[in-house]
């Protein structure tokens, strides 16, 4: 938020430490420019997380993120010219989206998966209390004080990564999507269920761990 003081921050790091160490960074696209990321990678960066959320405008001022798609395309594209891993958070399930605004941002995840390492797993939309999404539709949708309730409390814990196929069915879905805050019709929860997977298997893809459609072999990491 405060580039002349990063920019310092950085020269700090270069100037006082005899040995390299690495750090990330969670930003918005809308915040980097080429010359901070080249600091903060000659500092010690090597991955650098980006909060997007939507990969369709509309959406994106909906929500009040403050960025625009094409301002995602250029950071990922600037942080991978430099060498950086790269991150990409997105949420599915908004009240203000449709069906076809959810098949804008699967498309959009699919056009920038060259330029990103990793998806956010999970990711479908929660209304926290004391966020502007449960105050604008918590009487609307029914789920005032939700998280009082024992029906919301739901929770599984992950299976060892060893059980692979029980390991792939974890990771590509996501609980809260049957809590069902915003009343999804069979359309949206089939679409948010497709972009959960996309991200999912994309993941598991560049950890060695998904498996070949055809020959199915053992993953290196369960070996």
């Amino acid at each position: 938020m405060k580039p002349a003081r990063l920019l310092e921050l950085c020269a700090a790091f270069e100037r006082s430490f005899d040995f390299r160490f690495g750090f990330s960074a969670i930003t918005r696209a809308n915040l980097v420019t080429p010359e901070l990321l080249a600091a903060m990678r000659r500092a010690g960066l090597v991955h650098v997380n980006f909060g997007v959320e939507s990969g369709d405008d509309r959406i994106l001022a909906a929500i009040k993120k403050g960025i625009r798609t094409d301002q995602v395309v250029r950071a990922l594209t600037w942080a991978k010219e430099l060498g950086l891993a790269t991150a990409c958070n997105f949420m599915l399930g908004f009240p203000q989206e449709d069906e076809a605004a959810v098949e804008r941002t699967l498309r959009f995840m699919e056009s920038i998966a060259p330029l990103t390492d990793t998806f956010s797993t999970l990711g479908v939309v929660v209304p926290f209390p004391g966020t502007p999404i449960y105050d604008d539709y918590h009487l609307e949708y029914g789920f005032t004080d939700w998280w009082l309730q024992e029906d919301f409390s739901r929770y599984a814990p992950p299976p060892p990564i060893e059980e692979r196929e029980a390991f792939h069915r974890y990771y590509t879905d996501d609980a809260n999507l049957g809590l069902d805050f915003f009343r999804y019709g069979p359309g949206m929860r089939e679409l948010i269920r497709e972009g959960l997977r996309f991200k999912a298997e994309h993941n598991l893809k560049a950890m060695g761990l998904l498996p070949d459609p055809v020959f199915r072999p053992v993953p290196a990491m369960a070996q």
